[in-house]
């Protein structure tokens, strides 16, 4: 009987380590990049067009939905700055889609193939856009 609270409290405390050693900081640091992006785009340099891209393109790659929201904002803010670039136009697709913002994500693509309507890629996102295909990860 005595062993069986001992295997209890002693899975609750490896547990409770395992989270105060790797879950907690791994949470902690994720807040800590974000924090610092925001205060680099602060700086308004001539650069942060690009790097507003880069985020976004980790983005893609996130499972952390406010940091994919974050990169989203940023790229709405890119095409404020500069309407007729089409990488922005392709992420911020992306980024609709991963939002299940369906309507943003097409109409978005819609003005990338005005930008661009020579461009078999874009004309192939529009349509896995428009059919709901579009796989990502």
């Amino acid at each position: 009987m005595q062993k069986k609270y001992f295997l209890l409290i002693l899975i609750f405390v490896l547990a409770l380590m395992f989270y105060c050693g790797n879950i907690k900081p791994f949470k902690a640091s994720r807040s800590g990049v974000r924090k610092e992006i925001e205060k680099t785009l602060k700086f308004e340099t001539f650069i942060n067009h690009e790097f507003r891209k880069v985020v976004a393109t980790q983005a893609l790659t996130s499972d952390d939905s406010e940091f994919v929201i974050f990169a989203r904002d940023e790229l709405e803010q890119n095409l404020k700055e500069r309407p007729l670039d089409g990488k922005t136009h392709i992420l911020l697709v992306y980024l609709y889609y991963m939002l299940n913002q369906h309507d943003k994500a097409l109409k978005t693509a819609e003005r990338l193939i005005e930008l661009a309507p020579n461009r078999s890629d874009v004309q192939e996102l529009y349509n896995k856009i428009k059919n709901n295909k579009l796989l990502l990860k």
